[in-house]
């Protein structure tokens, strides 16, 4: 069984609206010093699987500077400051893609990074999903569009990149498993 580090000491590298880094001096149960060792603190996220009643699955296309590039997403984003995981995944639905649904379910939280992040994601499958919210877009995410996918279509592109964030390929089967839907060959 292992045993938590220590942190002896730690500074923040960088820290403004995007990102908090920092630097720690951890030790070990061994007693090995590990200096520096980063670790990205971030404020925690939602991932939501809206399906229609046509067994549509809503998604958003939006440019990704990290990797610089225009890809499909799952609707999501980080949760405000004392706002609870579901209403941050209905507003993130509602801003993104213009959507609201009758029916909610978190499906999991798991870790963004276990290694390196502090943060969790929330992921929460939406069913009766509709178009009739006003999208209210941030700040870098003008040009994003919707798009409307039937399931079966977002299974098949899977292994061929269609949904590249591994984040929401996981969180798509966690959904799909999670209503009976889930679909491995």
């Amino acid at each position: 069984m292992t045993t938590k580090w220590r942190t002896l000491k730690e500074r923040i590298v960088v820290k403004d609206r995007w990102i908090d880094l920092r630097a720690e001096k951890c030790e070990t149960p061994s007693g090995a010093l590990l200096d520096p060792f980063y670790t990205l603190h971030l404020p925690d996220l939602v991932f939501v699987v809206a399906l229609t009643s046509n067994e549509e699955v809503v998604l958003v296309r939006e440019y990704r500077h990290g990797i610089k590039e225009t890809v499909l997403n799952l609707p999501g984003g980080a949760i405000e400051p004392g706002e609870s995981p579901i209403a941050a995944a209905k507003r993130e639905l509602a801003e993104e893609a213009g959507f609201t649904a009758t029916r909610w379910h978190q499906v999991a939280k798991v870790a963004a990074d276990v290694g390196r992040q502090n943060n969790n994601i929330y992921i929460f499958i939406a069913t009766g999903a509709s178009c009739d919210a006003i999208r209210n877009l941030d700040t870098g995410e003008e040009g994003m569009t919707m798009e409307l996918l039937q399931i079966k279509g977002l299974y098949k592109g899977l292994s061929d990149g269609i949904l590249p964030h591994a984040g929401h390929i996981s969180a798509f089967l966690l959904a799909m498993s999670s209503i009976g839907r889930l679909e491995l060959k």
